[in-house]
């Protein structure tokens, strides 16, 4: 696999929607953030995706977001917010990432996951917490190959679900 994290670009972003409308298509939960606003450009949702690093909407903390690149498809996103906040630390973390649907199980969320972690951002950061789902075993086994070590298990309230919490220490 030849991927590679880029900067939102508006010569992928037909692909980027792609991507999304493939999750969609599953039922899967698709941010409000992550996709073009009613009458928003394509210039401006991308403007708005790359000033999230620097100047992050009301409420959210920066994140640098990235789309995973392979053979000119994107078949993966992924963010790392610079701090946390108290929900990103019951849920969320640090890092956030999707996978192309049918792009899962060929090692493309292990590859992102290396690649943010090779990051100035994250070295600054220098200790990341990732939060998953117990029951979401391609996620557990991404953060563990990439040094996760899982600190604890509980319930999280708002979302009704356990929550695996693990820490990876660049």
């Amino acid at each position: 696999m030849n991927l590679q994290l880029i900067l939102p670009d508006k010569n992928f972003f037909k692909s980027y929607m792609d991507f999304v409308s493939e999750r969609k298509t599953l039922g899967e939960t698709i941010w409000e953030s992550h996709v073009p606003r009613e009458s928003e450009t394509v210039e401006k949702f991308i403007d708005r995706l790359l000033a999230a690093s620097i100047n992050p909407e009301s409420g959210l903390v920066p994140e640098s977001i990235y789309w995973a690149l392979n053979q000119n498809k994107i078949v993966g996103r992924i963010a790392l917010r610079h701090e946390l906040n108290e929900k990103l630390t019951e849920f969320g973390g640090h890092i956030g990432y999707e996978v192309l649907p049918s792009e899962r199980k060929k090692g493309v969320a292990t590859e992102m996951l290396s690649l943010i972690l090779q990051t100035q951002k994250a070295k600054e950061i220098g200790h990341l917490l990732l939060t998953c789902d117990p029951a979401n075993i391609g996620s557990n086994k991404t953060i563990i190959k990439n040094g996760g070590v899982l600190k604890n298990t509980q319930f999280v309230e708002r979302i009704q679900r356990q929550t695996n919490y693990y820490w990876i220490y660049i």
